[in-house]
């Protein structure tokens, strides 16, 4: 009988003779027993992958709100090579027959475990004799997974039934009628039924009326096999409560992982479309039939100051516990940005958090299967170029707040690296917050454009202005505030420009709280005064200390501003060119053209007078050295250089209108 005793009944209430007597459950399945057991054998990548697949078993009985879990994974003290993992559970534990059916499986698709074939197959990759016992309040069940049972005919996995007030001698009764159990107990070793007894003993003991333990009698190495599970785990769970203790060996397992590890920390809410491709789509920028996810980005200090592995690494988590299921220590080529020098590194890291579980996940938990989709490449093309999106507004924000010390990402790299030694203090806290109620950073101002000439790919379309909102459970900030905005930030053409609503950022960060908002590409841009403009051109090139190198540095980061602010505008010329059919559009075309150029001519204007003032600095700075007085000439003919380019591109750069169109440099333009 399944049905558990409710409240704590006692036996003689329920009037089932196979729940009092003991008896045994479905034996076999028809599949080849020898070629499936190989296959289990065969799933994983390593031990370790095969121990995880048991830990999704024990997490998925225990992940309930308001419920206090435990999950204890130990040595046994009665063999040497013999690991036990148990765990308490929510709910009524099935019946064995029903959990050691091949391919079946009644969980939900919030829960790791979706195959019907994970204790199994895990339990097979680890030992060749297994065990799994159950406690449901009086009634305890006893399954065995032993390779040796297995034949060409068929797939043996059979179940028992005691009574916990009889267990001596229900098992006795069953040894003497069972063939397979007697074969299994004597391949446990000397005194295999004491043994068993033991465990049985050790579940009625623990106070929780639903157990379940699983005994992995012949394991290959198993002190290194709990080291290894015990260091990793941390990094394969997101969404870990904190009523749930997992401990390995006697030691508890501390979580919150990442928040610990990564520094500025941002939050990322973006909607990625299944059936539609990004390209291709009118909603691309948040698409209405899309689902949300979820993204965590930072830099990890740990890993700058180790040789090597400091590339854009990106870990995917899905299902309610937030499990790990794919991960890339070098993900830029899968992301679609350049693989080439130390851009998109110092320890760059992204997460990407499925906590809507829409993601499909192989039998193994390895790798997501986007084959079993109907548009499973669409699916991939669209959640991967998003993705790369965002790793690359991040980055860019970060590189360009150190331009100014003319080598950005060596900068960069140094003050992640000087938090290291935080990082390893933070491994020692206790911490309240995690990523499912955390308040991080948040990238704000940010609109996109899509590029789909050579290579298709997404990107941002007004860097000039995108900042970060910082977070107050962001523990570890590289940078303490944003950089100062220009006064005239650089809008995207009207006639590509589009809006579009992002969730709002609510404290509990739940999926079904989630609210839009609309984000304007410029509503963050700093209003400054006529006169204040003013005041900074009839400044002096040198500052009061008389320092000519940082002033000369300051104006060539001014003019590096004119020269982006230029060529987006050139580009916006483009634009207009291949948007012009008729004749209203053309002429509307060569007015925006001819007020592009009067803007043009006035920026290179200002870039002559302030090449004017810095050989005016030179001539005046009688102390400095005759090396240091050439270096500052040579960067004036630099200057003078650009000046003259400028003047060349201005004079070829005529307003032409192309009647019939034309290719622009970009396909689309949106904010997001």
């Amino acid at each position: 009988m399944s049905e558990v005793i409710d409240n704590g009944e006692k036996a003689d209430e329920i009037l089932s003779s196979d729940f009092v007597r003991p008896t045994i459950r479905g034996k076999t399945s028809l599949v080849n027993g020898v070629g499936l057991w190989n296959s289990w054998t065969r799933n994983f990548r390593s031990p370790f992958s095969a121990m995880m697949d048991l830990v999704d078993n024990s997490i998925d009985a225990t992940l309930l709100d308001s419920f206090d879990g435990i999950i204890d994974c130990y040595r046994s003290s009665e063999h040497q090579n013999e690991v036990c993992m148990r765990n308490n559970c929510a709910r009524q534990i099935a019946d064995l027959d029903q959990v050691l059916e091949v391919f079946k499986s009644t969980k939900t698709e919030s829960m790791v475990g979706e195959n019907g074939v994970g204790v199994k197959q895990a339990c097979a990759a680890l030992s060749d004799l297994s065990f799994i016992l159950s406690k449901n309040r009086s009634k305890l069940g006893i399954g065995v997974l032993n390779r040796d049972l297995q034949k060409p005919e068929g797939c043996c996995l059979p179940s028992y039934v005691l009574h916990a007030e009889t267990m001596a001698d229900d098992l006795d009764t069953l040894i003497l009628q069972n063939d397979d159990l007697a074969q299994s107990i004597q391949k446990y070793g000397e005194n295999g039924p004491r043994k068993i007894l033991k465990h049985f003993e050790d579940l009625i003991a623990w106070p929780h009326p639903f157990t379940f333990l699983v005994v992995l009698a012949t394991v290959d190495d198993p002190k290194s096999l709990l080291d290894e599970l015990r260091l990793k785990v941390p990094k394969y769970y997101i969404h870990i409560p904190q009523s749930l203790r997992i401990s390995v060996d006697g030691e508890y397992i501390k979580f919150q992982y990442w928040e610990r590890r990564l520094a500025d920390l941002t939050e990322i809410q973006t909607r990625i479309d299944k059936v539609n491709s990004v390209f291709t789509s009118t909603d691309w920028n948040w698409p209405d039939k899309g689902y949300d996810l979820r993204l965590f980005v930072g830099f990890d200090p740990m890993r700058t100051i180790t040789k090597g592995g400091s590339q854009l690494s990106m870990y995917i988590y899905s299902r309610k516990s937030g499990r790990l299921v794919r991960k890339e220590e070098d993900a830029r080529s899968t992301l679609k940005l350049s693989v080439s020098g130390t851009r998109y590194a110092q320890g760059m890291t992204i997460i990407v958090d499925d906590y809507q579980n829409q993601l499909q996940l192989t039998p193994t938990k390895q790798d997501i299967a986007f084959a079993q989709e109907p548009y499973g490449d669409v699916h991939r093309e669209n959640l991967f170029t998003w993705i790369g999106a965002w790793c690359d507004v991040y980055y860019t924000y970060y590189e360009a707040h150190f331009a100014s010390s003319g080598e950005a990402k060596g900068m960069l790299n140094r003050e992640i690296q000087a938090l290291h030694k935080r990082c390893m203090r933070l491994t020692h806290e206790h911490l309240k917050h995690s990523l499912m109620n955390g308040e991080f950073n948040e990238l704000t101002n940010v609109g996109f454009a899509k590029y789909t000439r050579s290579n298709r790919y997404v990107r941002c379309s007004n860097r000039p202005i995108v900042h970060v909102e910082f977070g107050k459970h962001t523990l570890m900030k590289i940078i303490k505030k944003n950089k100062k905005l220009p006064s005239k930030p650089t809008k995207a053409p009207k006639a590509i420009k589009e809006e579009v609503t992002r969730p709002k950022k609510t404290a509990s960060k739940s999926a079904s709280k989630a609210v839009s908002k609309k984000r304007p590409a410029t509503s963050a841009a700093p209003k400054s005064s006529e006169s204040e403009s003013k005041k900074k051109r009839n400044s002096s090139s040198v500052d009061g200390n008389g320092n000519v190198e940082q002033a000369l540095q300051k104006k060539e980061d001014e003019i590096r501003e004119r020269d982006f602010r230029i060529t987006t505008l050139k580009k916006q010329i483009e634009i207009l060119r291949s948007s012009n059919v008729g004749r209203k559009d053309s002429e509307d075309g060569f007015t925006k053209a001819q007020t592009t150029n009067t803007t043009l001519k006035k920026q290179l204007s200002v870039l002559i007078s302030e090449n004017k003032k810095l050989k005016w600095t030179v001539a005046r700075t009688a102390p400095l050295q005759n090396e240091e007085t050439d270096a500052l000439k040579g960067k004036v003919e630099t200057l003078e250089n650009k000046v003259e380019t400028l003047k060349k591109r201005l004079q070829k750069k005529q307003p032409e209108i192309v009647a019939d169109g034309g290719n622009g440099s970009v396909g689309d333009n949106g904010s997001r």
